[in-house]
């Protein structure tokens, strides 16, 4: 038997492992959870008119969401803390599928937002949950690519979900219509999956039969190192209540609030959008075009995911987003070609998308342990209530006409200002080269203050 420190090959090697047994299940999850939320945008195709449903009225059910979100998201994440994340996130991934199902079955408008809100309340710890439980198998340095390929889910229910709906929207069975079918088909599939998600996940790397033992110990060795090293940090948060009294929490909320307002703002409205600009297509088409945005997504966030783990920059690369994501969405109200307009509309909408997985990389290396549970809940909730402004505000502002113009302004100037924080904020998004330095300096003094541990290999 051959004894070794952990080094970075064994860290490495958890990395490839964890990325086929846990990844996927975390992407499916986020999948399920984008097309569930998003199906009323294209069943406000019908539901509208079927329900008598106003432009106002339906801007509060898309937005009521995150009310529901916002209030249970932090409570949540501090039960899941308690009780795991197995056990937890199942129970909310099961919940809001069965709540999406009952959607199929509203008599009326303000049933709807009764169960948009509910459907909320479930899943709002389902993202900062699967962010914290991140922390917990994988370092800094790897939690960007974990980060990047968990949140390509977004754009890929973009991608599959528009086409999906439109084919479902079509249907007229057993006396059901398209939209009601939409709701059910999604809210199935989300029970179901919340079921293997209570036998696939563990507790925790140590609870991971599948992880080899030199793996684990290289795991645990990395994760121990960094969370002395984040107590070096000037930013960082020691329990949940000091992050309430951090100003650094605070900016990271407005940073995320303003991404959110233009990118929920604009999505939510997207297909009705289309079809103001697009007359003549059908409800398939529509779905189609809708999932173009998320086609460059999809590449913009795996590109800039690589280059910001291999460059260690982070403030830049949000702050391009952000401003690029303004620009495109202003020029689209510049140009009197449709086709132009709505070019921009999805280079902006790719920004935007690119830049909310992005941006939660820097979040994560500042808090730990508590904060992290109830900070990163606390950024992700009240942010999210930008998911409530966007599109409350746009069904206001667009009125019964549906005139976007106002809206989309008022949008861009949202996306511009969550550019333009991190431009000013340097030390709220360090470099992976700043966190290396400050483990370094945890390991030197470790080794200073005791013997190298040794870690048997059992391989």
């Amino acid at each position: 038997m051959t004894s070794v420190h952990p080094t970075s090959e064994y860290a490495d090697s958890a990395f490839r492992i964890i990325s086929r047994r846990l990844l996927p299940l975390f992407l499916i999850g986020q999948l399920l959870m984008n097309i569930d939320r998003s199906s009323i945008s294209y069943a406000a195709l019908q539901i509208n008119e079927t329900l008598g449903i106003s432009a106002e009225m339906f801007g509060l059910a898309a937005g009521i969401f995150f009310i529901g979100y916002a209030l249970f998201e932090v409570p949540s994440n501090l039960v899941l803390q308690r009780v795991g994340a197995t056990k937890w996130i199942g129970i909310l991934v099961f919940g809001w599928g069965v709540v999406t199902a009952l959607q199929a079955f509203v008599p009326n408008g303000e049933v709807l937002i009764g169960l948009r809100f509910l459907m909320g309340a479930f899943e709002g710890g389902f993202t900062p949950g699967v962010i914290y439980t991140i922390t917990l198998w994988l370092p800094s340095a790897q939690r960007g690519r974990a980060l990047a390929l968990t949140l390509l889910a977004v754009p890929l229910a973009g991608m599959i979900g528009g086409p999906i709906a439109g084919l479902l929207m079509g249907l007229q069975w057993l006396g059901l219509d398209g939209w009601q079918w939409l709701f059910l088909m999604a809210g199935g599939a989300t029970t179901v999956f919340a079921i293997a998600w209570f036998r696939l996940v563990p507790a925790g790397p140590e609870a991971a039969g599948w992880l080899p033992a030199a793996e684990r110990a290289a795991l645990r060795h990395s994760l121990e190192l960094e969370r002395e090293a984040q107590a070096l940090d000037p930013h960082s948060s020691k329990s949940f209540l000091h992050a309430l009294r951090t100003w650094p929490v605070w900016v990271y909320t407005l940073t995320y609030f303003t991404i959110c307002v233009g990118y929920f703002g604009t999505f939510f409205w997207l297909p009705q959008i289309i079809k103001k600009g697009f007359a003549s297509v059908s409800t398939l088409e529509n779905g189609l075009l809708a999932a173009i945005p998320f086609v460059i997504a999809m590449v913009t966030m795996t590109v800039l995911g690589r280059s910001q783990d291999r460059t260690g920059d982070r403030r830049w690369h949000l702050a391009a987003l952000g401003i690029v994501s303004a620009l495109a969405l202003a020029s689209s109200l510049l140009v009197s070609s449709h086709v132009i307009g709505f070019a921009a509309l999805c280079i902006a909408i790719a920004c935007a998308l690119t830049f909310i997985a992005l941006f939660w990389a820097s979040p994560m290396s500042v808090l730990t342990a508590t904060a992290a549970a109830g900070g990163i809940a606390l950024i992700n909730c009240m942010g999210n209530l930008g998911g409530f402004v966007g599109p409350y505000f746009a069904g206001i502002l667009a009125g019964e006409n549906h005139e976007f113009a106002r809206a989309t302004a008022f949008f861009a100037g949202s996306l511009l200002i969550a550019g333009i924080i991190p431009v000013f904020f340097k030390g709220l998004f360090p470099s992976l080269s700043d966190i290396a330095r400050r483990t370094e300096l945890v390991r030197e003094s470790t080794e200073v203050a005791e013997p190298r541990s040794i870690v048997a290999d059992p391989r």
